[in-house]
């Protein structure tokens, strides 16, 4: 296959094409040392050692026997060329400054928005568009952070901004994504979302049987998304992951755990700015799909207000020591994204979290 790819004509085309390119350049860089009237003596050189076919042969020169067309612009480049004037080289030196200047302080921007690059954690917010949100009451001194979010005036509320930017595993707040990369794929539909039961029993009853996108999302079933990841594939959800810039976007630990306490990781900040999008449908997904995922989350309707969420809990050794429940809450005039994290060595669950978000909620009137 080695030998095959070497003598592919697209390749021996452009490995001359990359040849010329860099004798031009030494061309170019031996006439900016010489001295003006020793220009044409280097042409005559160049012509002088290309004359003779015997060299065509010979190992050493054979780098120096160009094919006509490319001996043609070589001496062409020679023929024409004439040294920088003092202003053209103060205008390439200014140019050269400009552009430096620009990516130096342009390099923090283009470090967390380069192609999928993900940073070591979360995201630092502006500080004027943020305030501290005092729930310290509803953690009753647990470890967490809370992040709420009003798109209306793009203002942030943070409960422990250090927590609310580190990032850990998403557990089944992942699910969201699954789904959406699995409509994506057209591994489901809007119209038929179902899986069979493979008729492993599983600890949860609710489990043990066929589902579709919304029972399996209501009921958190790992298998339903587990049976999407391996139909949807490593490299489109990669590639997706990527698109849509979910958190590390790391997913080493295998293809049916790296969401489960393993390599993939994300900071609650991250998941209401990704709800955000989601919502808002920034990505230019079909909005059906889009749809259909948003009706998966739908959790309940009070106080004429729509709340949609997703809950996660990560287990260790049969510890619960990672909890999230984040969502949004809606009407028709309005729209609020939220994010709940729990960290702790146990007792750490989805449902803890989903009783902060709501008593603050209701504290709200949201």
């Amino acid at each position: 296959a080695g030998i095959l790819y070497w003598f592919h004509p697209l390749v021996r085309l452009a490995l001359q094409k990359l040849h010329l390119s860099q004798e031009l350049a030494c061309d170019l860089a031996v006439l900016n040392h010489l001295p003006t009237s020793e220009c044409t003596a280097y042409g005559r050189t160049l012509l002088h050692f290309t004359a003779s076919r015997t060299m065509q042969h010979h190992f050493f020169y054979s780098g120096l026997a160009d094919r006509d067309s490319q001996l043609k612009q070589r001496i062409h480049q020679i023929a024409s060329y004439h040294p920088l004037t003092f202003p053209q080289k103060c205008r390439n030196a200014f140019i050269l400054l400009t552009a430096v200047c620009f990516f130096i302080s342009a390099a923090p921007f283009l470090s967390l928005q380069a192609a999928g690059a993900p940073v070591e954690d979360g995201i630092f917010l502006p500080e004027p568009s943020v305030t501290e949100l005092k729930v310290s009451s509803l953690f009753q001194e647990r470890d967490g952070s809370f992040v709420f979010y009003d798109p209306q005036t793009e203002h942030w509320q943070i409960y422990n901004r250090e927590l609310a930017a580190r990032r850990s595993s998403p557990d089944s707040t992942y699910k969201i994504y699954s789904a959406l990369a699995a409509l994506q794929e057209g591994v489901i539909t809007p119209e038929d979302s179902s899986r069979q039961w493979d008729r492993t029993e599983h600890f949860f009853a609710a489990w043990n049987q066929d589902q579709t996108l919304r029972s399996a999302m209501q009921y958190s079933v790992n298998w339903y998304f587990q049976n999407l990841d391996r139909s949807t594939g490593y490299a489109s959800l990669s590639r997706f992951f990527r698109r849509i810039g979910y958190g590390n976007q790391d997913l080493s630990g295998g293809l049916s755990s790296f969401w489960l306490e393993s390599s993939l990781q994300i900071s609650p900040q991250e998941q209401v700015l990704l709800l955000k999008d989601f919502y808002q449908n920034t990505w230019g997904l079909p909005q059906k799909q889009i749809d259909t995922v948003k009706d998966s989350l739908y959790l309940t309707e009070y106080h004429g207000r729509r709340l949609y969420g997703k809950t996660g809990t990560g287990i260790k050794d049969g510890k619960e020591i990672n909890g999230w429940f984040i969502g949004f809450t809606e009407t028709d005039a309005d729209v609020y994204f939220f994010a709940v994290n729990l960290q702790a060595s146990d007792n750490a669950s989805g449902q803890t979290a989903g009783e902060i978000a709501l008593s603050y909620l209701q504290e709200m009137g949201l």
